[in-house]
């Protein structure tokens, strides 16, 4: 199976923890465009992957509502 979250393979595990989840921060660096430098970001990895569960149920019940 391919692995949807390769471009996380490259993580460090950062000092700061998040006061929600109580779990380290991930960094990850990505290219920025048009340069060779890069872009260092860093979020922990539970509070995104509620935001993102939280997206897609809003994507659902907007599409549910278009439909009626």
């Amino acid at each position: 199976m391919e692995n949807k979250f390769e471009q996380y393979n490259n993580r460090k595990i950062s000092e700061k923890v998040c006061e929600v989840h109580k779990v380290n921060y991930w960094q990850i660096s990505t290219p920025k465009r048009g340069s060779k430098e890069r872009s260092i970001q860093e979020f922990c990895p539970e509070c995104t992957k509620e935001l993102i569960e939280r997206q897609d149920r809003e994507g659902v019940d907007n599409s549910l509502n278009a439909e009626t």
